[in-house]
């Protein structure tokens, strides 16, 4: 294999890998189906877990939110401690739980 037949391969691969990144990036933007509202492959990238989105949270698969706090632990969260802050920032919902009440 001649240098340049060696060259040309490390290019090609090289713009493929940059296609590919590009991509995925793209997918982690705001109005992507992602809960976390970033791409959970890139660690700078991820909000803080009180910016979750519960709804779209709620919506996507065991394997997406594993993913996403997966990203948590590759920033240097502990993955408990975010998804208990995620936990806390929920609303809570309280009022009469029985008896009558006035309107």
């Amino acid at each position: 294999m001649t240098p340049e037949l060696r060259q040309h391969e490390i290019d090609q691969w090289n713009q493929a890998a940059a296609t590919a990144r590009s991509q995925i990036q793209a997918q982690g933007q705001p109005g992507s189906t992602s809960p976390f509202g970033a791409n959970p492959w890139t660690s700078s990238d991820v909000p803080l877990p009180n910016q979750i989105s519960p709804q779209a949270y709620n919506n996507s698969y065991a394997y997406q939110k594993e993913l996403g706090w997966a990203g948590y632990e590759d920033a240097g969260w502990d993955k408990a401690l975010a998804q208990e802050a995620f936990e806390k920032s929920l609303p809570k919902f309280g009022g009469p739980k029985r008896g009558s009440f006035a309107f």
